[in-house]
């Protein structure tokens, strides 16, 4: 009989991500950890931190599906729960707000907690292996970031500065874009000077479509429509329009407030970057960050890069040989 074919080794496969977005990007990083020695490399680059799950850390501000325990909505007429996501920091029976008339919004009394009648809603538990931080360096060492810092990290300098100069060459016509940023400033303070609407401090009231364009007082509307909230009355749009539009002047502090904010962007997603290499080195695998792309043209540029080591063979030396001079590699139990 013919001598049996010699054994083939076995082939060897990657895993790529691109923008995963969160969590995703945790759990590559762990399954490809946890997978067959064939799975010989992985590719990943992540995109939207502030949905990354942190153990210890805050919920996201509140939103339409996202407010605090206890709260409950008002809206043409309705009264209607949500479902918690956090622990509220204010009591959770709330006035209606006054309407037109000496009239009220809703009911017309105060909105009865959850405990009144209505089964408090659960909230959903962290996931058994948060997403932050994954090395144990950063988790012996407690450290936590929160959502607005893992919100800034998404954030490019590169991509601000080029809306800078445009709005700059543009003159009195690129103001307006420059100016949506006054305006969310602005809501807040509305937010917060109303106790009707102090329990929406710092939400997310969504995109609002031509918002540098719009009267200040329907932005307003817009913001609190998708906040799902009553809407003001026009007597009270009126108040707010004549209290609030000088501080809607105050836009060019706005720029430099966030563009000082914004600069500090980059130290914040290399925290989550390193965190992720860390955890790679520490598992024992050939890690680097290599920037890939133009960050003009992608500000999530950087590439976790991790390699399997080969049993019997120099990978270290192969592995740094490969990378490009501004590559960051954690190989041979040290950074290079």
């Amino acid at each position: 009989p013919p001598p049996p074919p010699p054994p083939q080794p076995p082939q060897r496969s990657a895993l790529l991500g691109l923008h995963t977005c969160g969590d995703l990007a945790a759990t590559l990083l762990r399954l490809y950890d946890r997978a067959d020695p064939t799975l010989g490399c992985i590719i990943n680059v992540g995109c939207c931190y502030m949905f990354l799950s942190e153990e210890g850390s805050d919920a996201p501000p509140a939103g339409p599906r996202q407010l605090a325990a206890g709260e409950w909505k008002v809206f043409e007429g309705r009264t209607t729960p949500l479902t918690p996501l956090d622990a509220p920091d204010e009591p959770a029976t709330r006035k209606a707000a006054p309407g037109p008339a000496g009239g009220e919004r809703g009911t017309g009394a105060a909105e009865p907690a959850p405990s009144d009648g209505m089964p408090e809603a659960p909230s959903p538990p962290l996931p058994p292996e948060p997403g932050f931080p994954l090395s144990a360096f950063l988790s012996s060492r407690g450290v936590r970031m929160g959502y607005h810092l893992r919100e800034l990290a998404c954030h490019s300098t590169v991509a601000y500065s080029q809306r800078l100069r445009q709005a700059g060459s543009l003159g009195e016509e690129g103001q307006g874009p420059l100016q949506v940023h006054c305006r969310r400033a602005v809501l807040e303070v509305l937010l917060r000077r109303r106790p009707e609407y102090s329990w929406l401090k710092r939400a997310k009231c969504g995109a609002v479509k031509n918002a540098a364009s719009l009267p200040f007082c329907e932005y307003v509307r817009q913001c609190l429509r998708q906040a799902g909230v009553a809407p003001l009355s026009e007597a009270e749009e009126a108040e707010v329009g004549s209290e609030l539009a000088p501080l809607l002047g105050q836009w060019r502090r706005v720029v430099v407030f966030f563009a000082l904010r914004a600069l500090l962007a980059p130290l914040w997603e290399a925290l989550l970057l390193l965190d992720r290499l860390l955890f790679l080195g520490e598992r024992g695998h050939l890690a680097a960050l290599v920037p890939l792309f133009d960050p003009a043209l992608s500000p999530r540029n950087y590439a976790v890069v991790g390699v399997r080591r080969l049993p019997g063979a120099d990978t270290d030396a192969a592995f740094v040989a490969a990378l490009p001079p501004e590559a960051v590699a954690i190989c041979d139990g040290g950074a290079h």
